[in-house]
């Protein structure tokens, strides 16, 4: 996998319209199960990458929830931001550490993963 430069810091989306509505829960979807040609799919019609669900969780979280490894690293490829966090406080790069999901966890290193980001507790990612 190529790398990527750093995702800009910007604000997660959310969906405005029924049918924008309707494309992010199926790139979430697709996202935790894993189907990474769907999410391509869906990022290519021009579904955004960091969008989020009411939780706060966008696309990569709710791959690395699953460890879904393909789905993470065509999100991380169209630029997903690993830093992103949820409303639990948990980014990919977090995420996958305390899981040990290492595989997870090196993509999002490559991506520029905030080494320094805590999670809901204070810990950093080499705690878990």
């Amino acid at each position: 996998m190529a790398q990527h430069p750093r995702a800009p810091s910007v604000a997660p989306s959310k969906p405005t319209d029924q049918s924008a509505t309707a494309l992010v829960a199926n790139l979430h979807a697709a996202a935790r199960a894993g189907d990474a040609v769907r999410v391509q799919r869906l990022l290519a019609a021009g579904v955004p990458v960091d969008v989020v669900d009411a939780q706060g969780n966008s696309a990569l979280l709710l791959a690395t929830d699953g460890h879904r490894t393909a789905a993470a690293q065509a999100l991380i490829a169209a630029g997903a931001n690993v830093n992103l966090k949820n409303r639990q406080h948990d980014s990919a790069y977090l995420l996958a550490s305390a899981r040990g999901y290492t595989d997870i966890v090196r993509l999002t290193l490559a991506a520029d993963a905030d080494l320094r980001s805590v999670n809901r507790f204070g810990g950093t990612a080499l705690i878990p």
